[in-house]
């Protein structure tokens, strides 16, 4: 049975991790209470976090706990966060970025790159979050002068308007840290980090995630298409509209048909969620081709039921014997 398969094929593979039970204990529950507590709980909160860091992790506590935990108890909080890194821990996106965030708003890039080495955890997502949080109060002073001028033009200026800029303000300084900004230090690290990603992945972004957040990202930190991205320097203005190039692997995708998709599987790497909808026109040698090329043995084990053939096993039972970990 193919579904019997997977599983056989999942245990040989598979590297045992151990695995962090502690989010749902009494400690969590404290700390929780006392994280929602006004600042003046922050002493108490800490001792918290010293006596159990891995709370600072396995729950969402804010930015203000991250940013003093990073600096009173700075080798306890990088130990225990990079050990649920090496472990596989789940941590939220939303503490990833908190956590992102902070590091640079103590302006400890070595560690923030450390951070951004975890591609996997740390990826596009938690650094436009990240930076959101940062730029919040260039944002404050931008709405704030919109509606000064607004209400200094001539006529009253509408309800509506007002009650908007005023709503967006509101809600902005909700989120504003006490401390850190996107300055231009940060801006030049962020586009180091830019720089590194290779154009593999970059049209990986490009068909799988919303163009919106490299929008965000290149109104926050100036991006340049060609210095920038110059792996792919049409990568950027496709994020904005423009169309891909013909000989690119999105341009390609965005023609796929259940008429073409064996040719073009045959002579390109076309990541299988892309062409899972169509897995019911694949032969034998394109479903070979998927299992040889997909990066991670686990994503076709996962789509072991679609892709299921004896060429598959062999190339399955070739990448174990060759030491491939299923995680």
């Amino acid at each position: 049975m193919p579904g019997q398969n997977r599983r056989n094929y999942q245990r040989r593979g598979r590297n045992q991790h151990g695995r962090d039970n502690q989010a749902n204990t009494p400690e969590t529950a404290s700390l929780m209470k006392d994280v929602q507590a006004d600042s003046s709980q922050l002493e108490k909160i800490t001792k918290i976090a010293m006596e159990k860091p891995h709370l600072l992790f396995t729950n969402t506590v804010g930015f203000a706990l991250h940013y003093d935990s990073q600096e009173s108890i700075h080798s306890c909080y990088w130990a225990t966060l990079f050990a649920l890194l090496k472990s596989g821990y789940d941590i939220s996106s939303g503490n990833k970025a908190l956590i992102l965030a902070a590091a640079w708003a103590h302006k400890d890039h070595k560690m923030a790159e450390r951070l951004l080495s975890y591609k996997e955890q740390f990826g596009l997502v938690e650094v436009v979050k990240a930076l959101n949080l940062l730029d919040s109060g260039r944002k404050i002073r931008e709405w704030e002068k919109k509606m000064k001028r607004m209400e200094l033009q001539k006529g009253k200026p509408k309800k509506s308007k007002l009650s908007k800029c005023k709503q967006n303000i509101e809600n902005l300084k909700a989120v504003q840290p006490k401390v850190g900004s996107v300055s231009g230090a940060l801006i030049r690290h962020v586009k180091n980090w830019v720089q590194q990603q290779t154009s593999k992945e970059l049209e990986y972004f490009a068909l799988f995630y919303p163009k919106e957040s490299w929008k965000k990202l290149a109104d926050i930190c100036h991006l340049n298409p060609q210095k920038d991205f110059s792996s792919i320097p049409w990568f950027l203005p496709f994020c904005f509209g423009e169309e891909a190039p013909d000989t690119s692997l999105v341009k390609k995708c965005s023609l796929i048909n259940k008429d073409n998709v064996n040719e073009l599987i045959l002579g390109t790497d076309v990541p299988y969620s892309h062409i899972k909808s169509l897995a019911g026109e694949l032969n034998k040698e394109s479903k070979t081709r998927i299992a040889t090329y997909t990066e991670s043995l686990s994503t076709v084990l996962w789509n072991y039921e679609d892709l299921s053939c004896p060429e598959v096993d062999s190339v399955i039972n070739e990448r174990l014997e060759g030491g491939e970990e299923v995680t």
